[in-house]
């Protein structure tokens, strides 16, 4: 019985990261529709300028932020995963033709495979 429990939480952290993996390969790609996608319809996503809550409102950050991320122009290094059951938090930075994020961090609250809740804050430096 320990064991099928230990695999069970092996298999939903497994899981987890995996949907946050996709969603940031599908940020870098600029694929609106995907990261979309990973975001449940009653998805929260706070940042320290505005809270964006449904996928629409969360669309509409999204299009804007990537218009600063372009796919082929943007270097983006992920420093750090780490999660505790169903909350996962990046550590990352990336250079882009506009910007530079000297340390950006995400925090994802995940429930079956889609993002419920998000964090977002970053140190930018627009060029």
């Amino acid at each position: 019985m320990k064991q099928a429990i230990k695999q069970l939480a092996a298999d939903e952290h497994a899981m987890q990261h995996s949907t946050i993996m996709r969603h940031l390969s599908a940020f870098q790609a600029n694929d609106l529709q995907a990261v979309l996608a990973d975001y449940n319809r009653h998805a929260v996503l706070i940042t320290r300028e505005a809270t964006y809550t449904g996928k629409a409102a969360i669309r509409a950050f999204f299009e804007a932020l990537v218009l600063h991320f372009p796919a082929a122009q943007t270097s983006f290094t992920l420093h750090q995963v780490t999660g505790y059951k169903n909350v996962i938090m990046i550590i990352w930075e990336a250079s882009t033709p506009t910007l530079s994020v000297l340390l950006g961090t995400d925090t994802f609250i995940i429930h079956r495979g889609k993002i419920i809740q998000q964090t977002f804050a970053a140190h930018i430096t627009y060029h």
